[in-house]
Order: structure tokens, then sequence, then C-alpha cells
């Protein structure tokens, strides 16, 4: 046995699947907490952005409710900032989403094993099902923004843009499938007779992950976060960005500039970890493991300068309950 399987074996068995999954959902509920914790410190109230009301609710009845309408709700249904900010943090999940189904293979199918789910138990047909389906539920939300806008004579086509961002998740899941099909099923298709061969669908990968990054990248500084630092310099110099802020900023200027270089580093990790295939590469297995963990940071840190930005353009004095909400 060599060096590199040995450290294989290390990991596989002191961080089996179920634990990572287990470990990477405790992780993220802290990380909530102190979001939560240290909003409030810098003396943003975010369950009344959340909620729409200053009343102590308990958090696990508006959490309910808000549940309910994200996974139920149609196209004819309002769309609160509470259920947005639960579908974008259901998309950083998403991953370990299809990592669930293999844990429930695991667990409760006798005989299964990590290293033959994918073959066994058609887990690349399945995990990348169940790794769009949050993406597909904040695909149907910014559709739904759209259909019933604020302003029935004025639409905001920014949220057809934004529906396009997440449809951009949906090749990198189809890519990274059909390479993890091709894994599993390359006895029984003929590559030379396919037009699409191995190489041209790991090439449409490759594309598909920067496209996702790079489009997720600019929404969520300057949409997200209402940053305007992609705004031209001058009109002379329209694609020199100006690297501009904003007037009003709630924490240290510095903190801005170093959350958005985080983020687009961590953007493109957001993308690879989107991949099934990589998984069946056994000595990708931490760093798939580490990508997960990334992206729970990475939302951490949206997660703060997206309600920070909600707070300054909120009249703080008006609020619309939505404690009652179905």
């Amino acid at each position: 046995m060599t060096t590199q399987n040995i450290q294989e074996w290390s990991f596989s068995s002191s961080f089996p699947l179920p634990c990572r999954v287990l470990i990477i959902t405790t992780a993220g509920l802290w990380a909530w907490g102190t979001n939560l914790q240290i909003l409030s410190w810098a003396s943003i109230d975010a369950h009344a952005i959340l909620t729409g009301d200053k009343k102590k609710y308990p958090y696990y009845k508006p959490i309910y409710k808000c549940f309910q309408r994200v996974v139920f709700s149609g196209l004819d249904t309002e769309v609160y900032l509470c259920d947005k900010i639960l579908a974008d943090i259901m998309t950083s999940y998403a991953k370990v989403f299809g990592d669930l189904y293999k844990t429930m293979c695991i667990l409760f199918i006798y005989g299964a094993i990590q290293e033959d789910i994918g073959n066994k138990y058609y887990a690349y047909v399945f995990a990348p099902l169940i790794t769009s389906f949050p993406y597909f539920i904040r695909f149907k939300q910014c559709i739904a923004e759209y259909l019933n806008p604020k302003d029935p004579k004025k639409p905001n086509r920014e949220h057809l843009f934004n529906a396009l961002k997440y449809c951009s998740a949906f090749p990198v899941i189809l890519f990274s499938a059909l390479q993890k099909w091709y894994k599993f099923r390359s006895d029984e298709v003929d590559v030379s007779a396919s037009w699409i061969t191995p190489s041209i669908i790991f090439d449409l990968w490759i594309i598909s992950v920067a496209v996702n990054s790079i489009y997720s990248f600019y929404w969520d500084v300057a949409k997200d976060w209402k940053l305007a630092i992609f705004t031209p310099a001058s009109p002379h110099y329209l694609l020199v960005p100006s690297f501009k802020l904003r007037s009003n900023l709630t924490f240290e200027k510095s903190l801005y500039y170093i959350a958005i270089f985080l983020n687009f580093l961590l953007r493109f990790t957001w993308s690879l970890k989107l991949s099934s295939h990589l998984h069946i590469i056994n000595y990708l297995e931490p760093s798939v493991f580490l990508m997960e963990c990334l992206e729970v940071t990475r939302r951490w840190l949206w997660i703060f300068f997206r309600l920070e930005s909600e707070w300054i353009e909120t009249d703080k004095t008006t609020y619309i309950p939505l404690g009652n909400t179905a």
C-alpha cells in the first residue's frame, strides 16, 4: 500500500461522508448564530429586517413559515426578503444536499459503501437533481418577483437577470454529472462514435464554472451588497472600475475590500463544489470537503453585507409584519 493510499484511507475513515454532512450542517447553524449576534453588536436589527416586525417572535416561527413559502409557494405569491435569504443559504448547501442522498444510502441500505454508491444506486443521477433543487427554488422566486412587481406599471427586469444567474449553475451541475456518467458507464458507451466526448464535456464544464463564478461575483457585490465598485471611473473610461463603495457604510471601509476579495476567491470554489464528479476522484475527497466548508464561510460573510445593505435602504421606522404571514 502506497503512502497516498494510506492518506486517503485515513481521511475517509476519520471523516466518513455522514460525519462530513453533520459537521458542515452544524457549522452553518453556528455561523448563522454569529451572523445575528455580530449584526446586533453593529446595531443592525436582523430580526426586524427578516420578519418585518420589531416584536421578538420566537425565531422558529418565522423560519418555519418561511420554509413553507420557499418550498411550496407558486409564481403568484409575493417573495419576502427572509424567503430569499433562506433560499440563498440553501444554494450554499446544494452540494451537501446531494451528499445527503449518498449518506442515506450508506446508513439505510445494507451493504452500501461510499465508493460503490454512484454505480449501484444511481447517485450520478439523483445527486445532481437534488443539488439543482435549491437553484430552481431561487430561480422560481426571481420569476415570481418579476411577475408580481410592486409597481405593476414598472416591472423590474433586474429579476430576470438575477434568475439568469441561478440558471448559470445548471450547466455546471449538468456537465459534471455527464463526466460522472461517463466514469460509471464507460464500458457501455462508444466514445469514438459520440459527437460529445469526455474532453469536450470537460471544456464545457470549465467554461460553465468561469461564467457562473464571474456572474455570481458581480451580482454579490453590485446588487446584493449594493457597492459601486464596478461603476465606471469616468464617462471617458467606461471599462475602468471606480473601486468605490457607497456613501453609507456600517463597518470599517477596509472590511468591505477584504470581503470583496475573499468573495471573489471563494466564488470559484463554490462553483467547483457543485461538481459531483469530483467525489469519484479519491485523492480530491479532502479538497471537496474543504470547498464545502469554505462555501459556508463565504455565505457567512455574504449575509453580513447583504443584511447591512438592506438595513441602510430600509426605513427603520416602517415595518410590514410578516409574523402571521402564511
